[in-house]
């Protein structure tokens, strides 16, 4: 997600390719965006955008987007049935959505920990927790990425 502020009048061109660039991805135009599909599995790149001001469709690929203020989404999905614009799946594609969901979350985790540090390592260790509780796919519990810095 890109959250932009522009001046200037700019082009987002969008062409997936699947199966190592043998495949060109169907496109099925949305209101605010697009799904760009492999047309022999149900994995779909998708490119959903909110914008202040006029967004042109150039093609089936490209956009223009006038000056004015928004976000920019892509969301790479192996089954489209749980993409941005699926009734399935929960995607929050608004930033104020998706910031109070996860640090609630995250919060909660924190909250329900049976682990209590002495009181001089308190903050290391609840800025360790976060941390590592931001990493977790919440639905398997699995770690979705990893610290590039040291932790505390």
């Amino acid at each position: 997600m890109r959250i932009i502020s522009s001046n200037e009048t700019f082009d987002v061109y969008v062409k997936p390719c699947y199966n190592y660039g043998m495949v060109e991805p169907a496109v099925y135009e949305m209101k605010s965006g697009a799904i760009l599909m492999d047309p022999n599995s149900r994995q779909a790149l998708e490119f959903k955008f909110n914008w202040s001001s006029k967004v042109k469709r150039l093609n089936s690929l490209a956009w223009r987007f006038s000056p004015g203020r928004g976000y920019i989404l892509f969301l790479y999905s192996a089954d489209v049935g749980y993409g941005l614009f699926s009734a399935k799946g929960r995607v929050y594609s608004v930033p104020s959505e998706a910031f109070p969901a996860a640090t609630g979350y995250w919060g909660s985790l924190v909250k329900n920990m049976s682990i209590r540090p002495p009181a001089w390592a308190e903050r290391a260790f609840l800025t360790s927790a976060l941390v590592h509780a931001r990493l977790i796919y919440r639905p398997s519990g699995a770690i979705i990425s990893s610290p590039t810095t040291s932790l505390p």
